[in-house]
């Protein structure tokens, strides 16, 4: 199992993380708030995907369990009991793209997060 290189983007109101053709992508250390959205294949002409399953995990990726999935528009929301938590581990899949697990803090009034899946490799 390969880990992906990071490329992540601060702007004034999105955190994104974008895969480069790996199969698993880790990122620690993200602040974001509790929602965000999902994109497939690369930044510059991803496309929102809907139905990624949005997992919460421990702190080693092992146990994870289903705590959302993305709309229409790619948008997902985390249940309130995860969004007021300090820290979470979360990991994205959908058939055909590379899983991305992301490590992130939590602060209100953050960036929201964008994902991009990359293509399977």
């Amino acid at each position: 199992m390969k880990l992906g290189v990071l490329v992540a983007i601060l702007f004034l109101t999105t955190v994104h993380i974008c895969a480069q053709g790996n199969e698993i992508v880790r990122v620690t250390s993200v602040a974001v708030s509790g929602s965000g959205t999902v994109f497939g294949g690369r930044p510059e002409e991803g496309f929102a995907l809907k139905d990624v399953l949005v997992s919460s995990c421990d702190a080693t990726f092992a146990r994870c369990s289903d705590a959302a999935r993305t709309d229409a528009n790619g948008i997902y929301t985390l249940p309130t009991e995860l969004a007021n938590r300090r820290r979470l581990y979360l990991k994205f899949t959908s058939p055909g793209f590379d899983l991305v697990e992301v490590s992130i803090e939590i602060r209100r009034g953050a960036p929201k997060l964008q994902v991009h899946l990359p293509l399977g490799t």
